[in-house]
C-alpha cells in the first residue's frame, strides 16, 4: 500500500521452508509466489533480467545520505539529499521525474523536496545547461530515506522507467559521495550542494607541484580532542619548501564534512608568515575536530585555490600522527614516532649503527602482557665486530612510548653488553607503558645512550597473533617490515631465497562465517585448487585479507594434514586452509593470494554472504565478485548450478536422519512435497544419497505420482 492506502502490489505463499526466499512465479504473477535458485538480499534474483536502462541528459551527480551533524529526516539546508545536473545542451524538464531507493521510496522532484521549486514557475523546474538542483528529504519520512549502509537509488522518468541507477555500500557522517571515472560511488573530498564536484584527490594532486606549501604530518586522534596542542590536542603541520617565505594570511583548511578553518584563527605562535624550508602549526580547539577513521583536508590558498591535499581511511588509534605515502594518492600512514615542528623521521639505519632490531613479535599468542616466554618481544643483533654496551640505550614505539634497555629486561643475560653476531630478546614481561599495537600498523626504533636513532622498523597492518615480523626480502633494513614464516627468538631468521617453482594455485571457495559451526571445518577457511599439471609446494604462499590480516602457508594451516610434506599440493587437487575467525569478513571482504615471493596471484571479493554458505567464483565470468554457493564443498569440486533444476516443483520437506534411541523400527526418512498445482510423475526418477568421504548411492521411483 501507498502512503493514501492504495494497493500497489500482493505476495503469497502458502507454506515456507526455511532459508528459502521466494519470487514472483514468471508464469503466473497472481499466483502463489515460489521457491528462488537461492536467496540475493539486496541484488537482482536469481536467474532475473537486469532491469532496462533509458539514459537522459538529466544524471545524479551527488548524494549525501549520511549528513552530520543533523539528522537524516531535518529539512534543508540539513538532512539527506541528493544533487541533479542537467548534462546536456538544452535546458531541462523536470516536473514529473522521481528518485527511487531499493526499498521502494520515493522522493519525487516537487516542491516538497525540490530545493527553489515553484510550480507557477516554471524556472524553478527546468534546469539550464550544466546547472544543479538540489532535492532534500526535507522532514518528509520520520527516520530519513536513503540507507547508509548498501542502497541502490534510481533516477526514473516520469513513466516510471529507470534512467540512471547509483549504488554504495557505505557512507560516512557528514560526507557526499559522487561518481569516479568508471561511475562507481566514492566519498568526496567534500561536500559541494548546488555546486560542481571537487576533483578527486589524483587531480588534485597533479597541478600541486607548483605550490610550495604543503601538508606535512597531522595528528587527527588525541587523548584531548578540542583542546590547545599545548593541552595535548590534535594538530597538522605544514611546510615551506620553498626559498622564500610566504604569508599565510587569508588561507584555509577544508576538511571532509566541508567545515572551513582559516589560519589566521588556527596557526600556533606569533605572526602569519611560514619561513623557507619551515614549518608552521596549526591546532583545531573547540567544536573543530578531526574524525579519528576518515577524512579528507584540503588547504586552500588566498585565492580559494586548492594547493593541497590529504586523506586517512583508518584510525591508526590515539596520539600517533600520520605522513604522506612515497604515492601521494595513497592514504596517510603513522609515523615512526611525532615529530610536531620538525622533520619528518625516517625508516631505516643509521650508518654509525652496528645494532639493528632483527625480529618483533607484536601479537604473541595469549595475552600480550604474559611473562616470558609469552607476551611481546623485540629481537636485536649485532651486525658489528665488536661487543657493544647498551647500558642507556632505548626502544622507542609509536606514541612516544620508551622502554630503557636493562638487563633484566633482556632475556638470559646478567649486562647488557652484546656481542658480535649474537642475538637478543627484549621482553616486555607485562608492561603496560610499552607495548606495540595489534591493528593498523606500528613503528619502533632503537635509540643509543645519546639518544640518536639507530634503526626505525616500521609496518601498517593488522598483525597475525602468534606471528612476528622480519624485514622484508630480499635482506632489507628499509622498507615495511613483512611477517616471518615463523617465530625465531633469539636466533637466525628463516630464509630459503628466491622462488622458482609452479604458482597455478588459484583460490576457489571461502567459508566467511558459520555461527552454529555446523560446517566441517569450522569458520574461517579458504581453499586452493591446484590448475596446473605438476605439484606445488604450498608452504609460504600467503593469503591476506583486506584489512591486512595474513595467513602465511605451513603444515598447522592445512586441514586434515598432519606430516611434514602436507603442503604438497597434486595437480588437480584441492587444499583447504584453517584462518583465524573474522579473517574473512561477512559484510563484504577480499582475500589475494601471493606466492611466496610476494608476487599477487589472483585477487577475488565478494559483498554478499549467507550463514554457513561458502562464496566462490562465478563460472562464467572469471572477473566478476564471487557467490553465493549452493553449499560448502570443502576439499572438493564446487557444485554447479547447472546441474540442478531450480524449478521443479517437488521439493525435499521434510527429513529423519536418525531414529529415536527407544525405537527398534528403523524410521529413518524424508519427505517430498508437491508444490506446484498439477500432479506430478516421479516414475524412473532418481534419489541420490552421498556419504561423506563415501561413494553415492542411488534409488530409483519404479512408479509414484505426487498429487498437487
Amino acid at each position: 500500500f501507498d502512503s493514501s492506502n492504495s494497493k500497489q502490489d500482493e505476495a503469497s505463499w502458502t507454506s515456507a521452508s526455511s532459508g528459502s526466499s521466494y519470487v514472483e512465479n514468471p508464469a503466473d504473477a497472481y499466483a502463489d509466489w515460489i521457491t528462488s535458485a537461492g536467496p540475493t538480499p539486496g541484488s537482482n534474483n536469481s536467474n532475473s533480467s537486469a532491469p532496462t536502462y533509458f539514459a537522459s541528459d538529466l544524471i545524479i551527480s551527488e548524494v549525501m545520505p549520511n549528513p552530520w551533524p543533523s539528522y537524516d529526516n531535518e529539512s534543508w539546508p540539513g538532512g539527506e539529499w541528493v544533487e541533479v545536473y542537467n548534462n546536456g545542451n538544452t535546458p531541462f524538464d523536470v516536473s514529473g521525474w522521481n528518485l527511487t531507493d531499493s526499498a521502494g521510496n520515493i522522493i519525487a522532484l516537487n516542491e516538497s523536496h525540490m530545493v527553489g521549486f515553484d510550480a507557477a514557475d516554471s524556472n524553478t523546474w527546468t534546469l539550464g545547461v550544466n546547472e544543479y538542483a538540489l532535492v532534500a528529504v526535507n522532514s518528509t519520512n520520520a527516520y530519513g530515506v536513503l540507507n547508509n549502509g548498501q542502497e541502490e537509488l534510481f533516477l526514473k522518468w516520469p513513466n516510471g522507467s529507470i534512467s540512471e541507477k547509483v549504488s554504495w555500500s557505505k557512507a560516512r557522517s557528514g560526507m557526499s559521495l559522487m561518481k569516479d571515472s568508471s561511475g562507481a560511488m566514492q566519498t568526496t573530498v567534500f561536500p559541494t550542494p548546488g555546486e560542481a564536484n571537487a576533483a578527486t584527490i589524483d587531480l588534485i594532486i597533479e597541478p600541486m607541484v607548483t605550490s610550495t606549501i604543503s601538508f606535512n604530518e597531522v595528528l587527527p586522534n588525541s587523548t584531548a580532542d578540542g583542546n590547545l596542542f599545548a593541552s595535548g590536542g590534535e594538530w597538522l603541520e605544514l611546510y615551506n619548501n620553498g626559498t622564500s617565505d610566504v604569508d599565510l594570511t587569508g588561507w584555509t583548511l577544508v576538511d571532509g564534512i566541508g567545515n572551513v578553518t582559516t589560519l589566521n584563527d588556527s596557526l600556533i605562535d606569533v605572526g602569519m608568515t611560514i619561513t623557507a624550508d619551515g614549518y608552521r602549526l596549526v591546532e583545531f580547539i573547540g567544536d573543530t575536530t578531526l574524525w579519528n577513521d576518515f577524512n579528507h583536508l584540503c588547504l586552500k590558498d588566498e585565492t580559494g585555490a586548492i594547493v593541497d591535499v590529504l586523506h586517512w581511511d583508518t584510525d591508526h588509534g590515539e596520539n600517533k600522527s600520520l605522513i604522506r605515502q612515497t604515492d601521494f594518492t595513497l592514504p596517510w600512514q603513522p609515523s615512526t614516532f611525532n615529530t610536531p615542528g620538525e622533520q619528518n623521521p625516517s625508516t631505516g639505519v643509521s650508518n654509525e649503527t652496528l645494532v639493528i632490531i632483527n625480529e618483533v613479535m607484536p601479537d604473541p599468542l595469549g595475552a600480550d602482557t604474559s611473562a616470558w616466554p609469552g607476551g611481546e618481544w623485540i629481537e636485536l643483533l649485532n651486525v658489528g665486530n665488536e661487543s657493544i654496551d647498551l647500558d642507556g640505550w632505548k626502544l622507542k614505539a609509536g606514541g612516544n612510548k620508551n622502554y630503557a634497555l636493562t638487563s633484566e629486561r633482556i632475556l638470559n643475560k646478567e649486562n647488557t653488553s652484546i656481542e658480535p653476531g649474537e642475538y637478543l630478546v627484549v621482553f616486555m614481561n607485562g608492561s603496560s607503558s610499552f607495548y606495540l599495537r595489534n591493528t593498523n600498523g606500528d613503528s619502533v626504533s632503537l635509540h643509543n645512550a645519546d639518544g640518536d636513532s639507530m634503526h626505525t622498523i616500521l609496518w601498517g597492518f593488522n598483525v597475525t597473533e602468534g606471528e612476528s615480523l622480519v624485514a622484508p626480502l630480499p635482506a632489507s633494513t628499509t622498507g615495511q617490515w613483512v611477517r616471518s614464516l615463523w617465530p625465531t627468538p633469539g636466533s637466525e631468521n628463516p630464509s630459503f631465497g628466491g622462488y622458482t617453482g609452479p604458482t597455478t594455485i588459484v583460490m576457489n571457495e571461502v567459508l566467511p562465517h558459520c555461527y552454529d559451526d555446523s560446517v566441517s571445518p569450522v569458520d574461517d577457511w579458504v581453499e586452493l585448487y591446484n590448475s596446473g599439471t605438476e605439484a606445488v609446494n604450498l608452504s609460504r604462499f600467503s593469503l591476506v585479507a583486506s584489512d591486512g590480516d595474513t595467513i602465511i602457508i605451513r603444515d598447522d594451516k592445512m586441514w586434515n594434514v598432519s606430516a611434514e610434506d602436507g603442503t604438497i599440493l597434486q595437480a588437480g587437487e584441492y587444499a583447504v586452509i584453517l584462518g583465524p575467525t573474522n579473517f574473512a569478513l561477512g559484510y563484504g571482504d577480499s582475500i589475494d593470494l601471493l606466492d611466496p615471493n610476494g608476487n599477487n596471484l589472483q585477487s577475488m571479493s565478494w559483498t554478499t554472504t549467507v550463514d554457513c554458505r561458502t562464496v566462490g567464483p562465478v563460472l562464467d565470468d572469471v572477473n566478476a565478485e564471487w557467490e553465493v554457493m549452493l553449499w560448502p564443498t570443502p576439499g572438493e569440486i564446487n557444485p554447479d548450478p547447472a546441474d540442478y533444476n531450480f524449478d521443479v516443483e517437488v521439493l525435499f520437506t521434510r527429513l529423519m536422519v536418525e531414529e529415536t534411541s527407544y525405537s527398534t523400527r528403523n524410521n529413518e526418512f524424508f519427505e517430498l512435497t508437491n508444490v506446484g498445482e498439477t500432479t506430478v510423475d516421479l516414475t524412473n526418477y532418481i534419489i541420490r544419497r552421498t556419504k561423506l568421504a563415501g561413494d553415492p548411492y542411488d534409488g530409483k521411483f519404479s512408479s509414484l505420482f505426487l498429487q498437487a
